[in-house]
């Protein structure tokens, strides 16, 4: 547990003017939310992916909900 609070008072915040709270998980708690933070990021790379490219491919279906609402 100390290191893990070690670790939170590295982490930046804007001008260290807002107070971290520490969130413990394990288990099927953490395996559920590692598995929803992986999907997220998958979504995302995707997107800029998709943005990148350029008008000429459509975006992905369903993985860019921002992409698809403006193309």
């Amino acid at each position: 547990m100390r290191g893990v609070l070690d670790h939170a008072q590295t982490a930046p915040s804007n001008c260290n003017t807002q107070p971290w709270t520490v969130h413990v998980v394990s288990g099927t708690a953490r395996e559920r939310l590692s598995k929803e933070l992986l999907q997220t990021d998958e979504t995302r790379r995707a997107c800029r992916a998709a943005s990148a490219a350029g008008p000429r491919l459509p975006p992905l279906l369903g993985s860019c909900p921002t992409a698809a609402a403006s193309g």
